[in-house]
């Protein structure tokens, strides 16, 4: 339903959660594009209000932090408020039990109401079963690929190039839920989020390098200062630790592959950077993939108040992941320097 540019919406997540939202058609049309579910009707179990503020422009200054939350008193109950430098460009706040409200001000900042999104599903007891790691997931055919490790350590690099050469599909990237299924098989689900990759991979990929040609095609918010993210193109310096999200639907679209919500995982693959040397294969036991897994567990819970990073997160004190959740998926150690190393004869290698 549609009133005066007013959409209404509910996304039944994973079958298991349906979530409410209201706001500009614009915004919503924005957020579904990241999120798989086709929008339905009926009872939802949480809401998600956006209200489209006065734009903004965000002004420089190094004085402030370029990310931060402050809590404030403008509204009757609590409400953070986001900034870049010293600009204000989203607000939260809560208006009963899993009932949120997101006032943005930048047209394309769809991490806001997607965040609460997360939340609303967090904290309902549909989640209980199920982990959160550092992790992406692709499939090539009925097999799923759950590719591990720390931030910086290759997750996307290798799972992008995995699609580019061995036509895989996305289900999540940099953050993956898993869980054991009712056949006591290891099964992964996406989150709906934009895709993150750093200009190093982007710039080597066939699909993902027209969006350094075209800024056009970033359909989403960017987590670095537009005209700073075009210096670094016009300079060609993709070295820089810098990169581009775009939406799931841009990313299918630019690969060429329509992205997925859940697979089986068949294959874990614990990723390290070593440079200046040969890639190498090393099998893994059960016990060595547990270990390194739970390492790479993040606690499943979103606080608005606090900006998102995941290099400061750390595991949870008790792990959810369970041994025998492993006991039917294969595990190795794929060390590699960068992504020349990730030539099809390697990929098929890694996969067989």
């Amino acid at each position: 339903k549609m009133t005066n540019n007013l959409a209404r919406r509910v996304y039944n997540y994973l079958e298991e959660v349906p979530i409410f939202l209201e706001g500009p058609k614009e915004m919503l049309d924005l957020c579904q594009r990241n999120i798989e579910e086709a929008p339905t009707t009926g009872e939802c179990q949480g809401e998600i209000k956006l209200i489209r503020g006065s734009p903004v422009t965000i002004i420089k200054d190094k004085e402030f932090p370029y990310a931060s939350i402050k809590q404030s008193q403008s509204h009757i109950n609590s409400q953070w408020d986001y900034f870049r430098y010293g600009t204000l460009t989203r607000s939260y706040w809560s208006e009963g039990s899993n009932q949120y409200v997101v006032r943005y001000h930048i047209k394309d900042d769809c991490d806001g109401p997607l965040r609460c999104f997360w939340k609303i599903y967090f904290d309902s007891p549909a989640s209980a079963d199920k982990s959160l790691v550092h992790g992406t997931l692709v499939a090539i055919g009925a097999r799923g690929i759950l590719i591990s490790g720390p931030c910086r350590s290759g997750k996307t690099t290798l799972g992008l190039s995995m699609i580019s050469s061995l036509d895989a599909q996305l289900i999540s990237e940099g953050l993956t839920l898993i869980s054991r299924n009712m056949e006591h098989q290891l099964r992964g689900y996406y989150l709906p989020r934009p895709i993150y990759s750093r200009f190093s991979t982007i710039s080597k990929l066939p699909g993902l390098s027209e969006l350094i040609e075209n800024s056009d095609l970033w359909d989403v918010g960017q987590h670095f200062d537009i005209d700073a993210l075009k210096r670094i193109i016009r300079a060609k310096r993709f070295d820089i630790d810098a990169g581009l999200q775009i939406s799931r639907k841009k990313f299918g679209e630019l690969m060429g592959t329509p992205t997925k919500i859940t697979s089986n995982i068949d294959l874990l693959i614990l990723t390290k950077y070593v440079s200046g040397k040969l890639p190498t294969i090393e099998r893994l036991s059960t016990g060595e993939l547990i270990n390194c897994l739970r390492k790479n567990e993040f606690k499943k819970s979103i606080n608005l108040g606090e900006v998102e990073d995941q290099r400061s997160e750390t595991p949870p004190e008790k792990s959810q992941i369970d041994e025998k959740w492993l006991e039917r998926t294969k595990g190795i150690l794929f060390s590699f320097s960068d992504i020349n190393d990730l030539n099809q004869g390697v990929l098929e290698e890694l996969v067989k």
